[in-house]
């Protein structure tokens, strides 16, 4: 499965974005050309073409993007097809914190095994990153979460367990925008 990293862009009066990077879809559209001059120049074209053409628009056209406003004092979230994608806004004093978390796949919830791998995870040990060969390492994902103060919980974004620390300096980044603690 393709995974888009979203991308942080801090702008000049303060906003910060996090969202859907700009290659991705330039690279996108120049795929969907591509595939496009191949049914001119053939004069033909087969179901198959015709669904990936219908993929790579789908691709352009998806919006997910958060934006921090300081000056409106709101969080803001648009995810769904452009023009048309569904919006929410969270105000600052909705947002108690922003906290990177962990899910382990192939373990029950609440278990030992689950507790371990999260553990190992979000406190890696140094030298230990990947693991001694012939021991078996769960996949983790980790979980950027934006926690509103009646207890919700928003997701944000998914990485691979690798990706820790970046995910770690996205969180503080977004979070001081905020104004509240990241962890």
């Amino acid at each position: 499965m393709m995974q888009v990293s979203l991308s942080l862009a801090i702008r000049k009066d303060g906003t910060v974005s996090y969202g859907m990077p700009l290659w991705f879809r330039i690279s996108s559209l120049a795929i969907m050309l591509v595939v496009a001059g191949t049914f001119v120049v053939n004069g033909s074209y087969g179901p198959v073409g015709v669904i990936v053409i219908a993929a790579l628009a789908a691709g352009i056209a998806y919006e997910e993007c958060w934006i921090v406003d300081p000056a409106a004092r709101k969080v803001r979230h648009a995810a769904g097809f452009m023009p048309f994608p569904r919006r929410m806004d969270i105000g600052f004093d909705e947002v108690k914190r922003l906290k990177v978390d962990a899910v382990a796949s192939g373990t029950a919830p609440g278990t030992e095994s689950e507790r371990a791998a999260m553990a190992e995870a979000l406190n890696p040990a140094p030298g230990r990153f990947p693991p001694e060969s012939g021991r078996k390492r769960r996949k983790v994902i980790l979980k950027l979460l934006l926690e509103t103060a009646d207890g919700g919980e928003y997701l944000v974004d998914l990485a691979p367990a690798s990706k820790l620390e970046a995910f770690r300096k996205t969180a503080s980044v977004i979070a001081a925008a905020i104004g509240v603690p990241a962890e």
